[in-house]
């Protein structure tokens, strides 16, 4: 969040808000506290008796004309208000505004984390950023002590801090803007209580509106895989606390062992998305991508395929984009919503299929020695990524301004595949593939040296996906007769 999108509230008394954009449609809204815009504070019965949490279940209605909204508190930026939503539950609204705001809002869960706000001190029209302590968590309301680190000479706040209702909690670095909190109380001994937002009720509040109001961190609606549907999870061995090996098996048994056509055929839709340029047209992507495939087939580019998709499905992580397929340290980069609704990003590779002991050894040290190679890169985000064909503009924006953040950042997540050959390990026709898999997995893990799983100490963690194929090349042949009939 930033000051600009601040909003300076005057009713009976002056408080703050935020200015944001729907997530679905084209309106605009400023998120406040209740009371920050009721204009019979002074006078309100239920106040005035000492009513516990009077304004948290007070309905009655707000008279808009009686509020000011003011954009970063500057007289000329006066926002019009419209339409106003009162939550039933917690000191909190939603209004309507007429002025366009750019970027949507996410709504996120509190943590053991510290946060801060912007918002304006009483009669202030410019405002500031307040940093916060740990919140402490109490069901639907949450209480912030104003951290000293930057003031160590904080005295017992005053009654200024009480403009500072309705401004919205973040935490001190975020990708998105994403709403934790809103500010109701100005509490003894330097405390400000505010209502938790993850866990109120949206559905009615979309339906007020007729819209999406705030940006869910749910993703799947720009993920372009539904691979793991042909997938089980037979076991997820944990090696350490940050290396894990997760085995799935396909569901749909064949000969000799599985079926594995549906699955390919799963890999078709928008492959382009991994090969191909973002520069170039649909046509001119497919065609290149197409030739990709065929043309170097010892480069295993369907598996290569099969990684990415199965990486974006298994961990909910949309592929960002994909290096070239001779690129020496050829991966996918993903990235994922972590529950406190900020980024993280993943890099994912295959890895092998023939000798998985040797394999897992050979590729995750390779991959951890070059750890370095793996990073953010905002060149390759801007020519080979497709997320902005999935994405509202102003939400594709914010994302791509989020994932160059991390530009030469380290890597803090691998996931790498391996498929399991079992005509390669000479597999009987009975052989419990259950017990193979997880039997394979242990002994493998039990080889890796040690002294490269304690170098994930120093943040990175990895995650291996181990699936049992036919033959190597199985989804490769299949595909490239999709291609063919295509």
């Amino acid at each position: 969040m930033s000051r600009k999108n601040s909003v300076k509230i005057i009713a009976t008394e002056h408080s703050s808000g935020y200015h944001f954009k729907a997530s679905s449609g084209s309106e605009s809204f400023v998120i406040s506290s209740k009371h920050g815009l009721c204009d019979i504070k002074d006078v309100c019965p239920l106040r005035l008796n000492d009513t516990n949490d009077s304004c948290q279940s007070c309905l009655r209605d707000i008279d808009l004309s009686k509020v000011k909204f003011f954009r970063s508190g500057i007289a000329q930026n006066e926002l019009t208000p419209e339409k106003i939503y009162i939550f039933p539950d917690r000191d909190v609204v939603i209004t309507k505004v007429t002025e366009s705001a750019i970027v949507p809002l996410r709504i996120g869960s509190l943590d053991k984390k510290e946060y801060c706000l912007y918002g304006f001190k009483g009669d202030d029209y410019k405002p500031g950023r307040i940093p916060l302590n740990l919140p402490e968590l109490e069901e639907n309301f949450c209480i912030f002590n104003i951290s000293t680190d930057n003031t160590p000479n904080l005295e017992e706040k005053n009654s200024s801090y009480g403009g500072l209702s309705g401004s919205l909690v973040e935490q001190k670095k975020t990708d998105f803007p994403i709403a934790h909190a809103v500010i109701t109380d100005n509490l003894p001994n330097s405390d400000l209580g505010g209502a938790i937002l993850h866990t109120a009720n949206l559905a009615h509040l979309n339906s007020f509106f007729g819209c999406t109001v705030f940006h869910n961190s749910a993703i799947t609606n720009i993920l372009n895989s539904n691979v793991y549907d042909n997938f089980h999870l037979i076991e997820r061995v944990k090696v350490t606390e940050r290396f894990s090996i997760s085995v799935l098996a396909p569901k749909e048994r064949g000969f000799p062992f599985f079926n594995f056509n549906k699955i390919s055929e799963s890999l078709f839709s928008k492959f382009y998305y991994v090969f191909g340029s973002f520069k170039d047209s649909v046509e001119k992507s497919v065609l290149a991508s197409r030739n990709i495939i065929v043309r170097n087939v010892e480069l295993e580019p369907v598996n290569k395929l099969f990684s990415s998709r199965l990486t974006e499905s298994y961990l909910q992580a949309p592929h960002v984009y994909s290096t070239a397929i001779d690129d020496s340290n050829y991966h996918h980069m993903h990235f994922m919503n972590k529950p406190d609704g900020s980024l993280k990003l993943i890099v994912s590779n295959y890895c092998g299929a023939d000798d998985f002991e040797q394999d897992l050894a050979n590729s995750f040290y390779k991959m951890l020695d070059n750890i370095n190679c793996y990073s953010m890169n905002d060149r390759l985000l801007l020519e080979r990524s497709y997320l902005s064909k999935e994405m509202d503009p102003a939400l594709s924006e914010s994302l791509y301004e989020a994932l160059m953040d991390f530009n030469n950042q380290p890597i803090t997540s691998l996931c790498l595949l391996y498929t399991i050959s079992l005509l390669h390990y000479r597999c009987p026709p009975d052989t419990d593939i259950n017990k193979f898999m997880v039997k394979l997995v242990n002994d493998a893990s039990a080889l890796i040296d040690r002294n490269y799983l304690s170098k994930l100490d120093y943040g990175l963690e990895v995650e291996i996906i181990a699936v049992p194929v036919n033959h190597r090349t199985e989804m490769s042949e299949i595909f490239t007769r999709l291609i063919n009939e295509g």
